[in-house]
């Protein structure tokens, strides 16, 4: 029961984004788009396929990769910064780095480190993200309204929970 319900709330955020913001041209709201595919197809590879139930740990450890990926990606397109595009860059080669360093030898365990190594960089970015909006103008200050904040705070509340 529990990973059916997994699945269909999995399966709200792109049904949500077709109905609502596939004409959009805003590159950010398509990688969250892809985002959440890819945490739908995994959790329907989980719930179906005895393979996977065998293999949770590699592919949690697959999908973190793809969840750090995809997220500081989002950042990159979403926070204008040189200095903070150029450290998103750094700080990715380090995770990849010590990513593939630590998941060469075991796949029958979840790497827990390389997780919160990539939700405290998720966390970092969600606070830039924050401070660099706060820095504008005041005619382009945070809207709460905007799309992309409420996106921001819902990572936030995601990585901090």
């Amino acid at each position: 029961m529990v990973p059916k319900i997994s699945l269909l709330s999995s399966l709200l955020p792109i049904i949500f984004f077709i109905l609502f913001c596939s004409k959009t041209h805003i590159k950010g709201f398509w990688v969250i788009f892809f985002y959440s595919i890819a945490s739908f197809i995994s959790d329907g590879f989980l719930a179906t396929s005895e393979w996977a139930t065998e293999h949770k740990f590699f592919l949690w450890n697959i999908f973190t990769f793809v969840e750090y990926s995809l997220l500081s990606y989002f950042f990159y397109l979403t926070i204008k910064l040189r200095i903070v595009r150029l450290t998103i860059i750094v700080m990715s080669i380090i995770f990849y780095v010590v990513f593939f360093s630590l998941n060469r030898t075991n796949h029958e365990q979840y790497n827990s480190f390389v997780s919160f190594i990539s939700e405290v960089v998720i966390l970092a970015l969600c606070l830039i993200y924050f401070i660099s909006k706060m820095k504008q103008p005041v005619e382009d200050s945070i809207s709460i309204f905007n799309p992309e904040f409420l996106i921001v705070i819902a990572l936030l509340l995601y990585v901090a929970c």
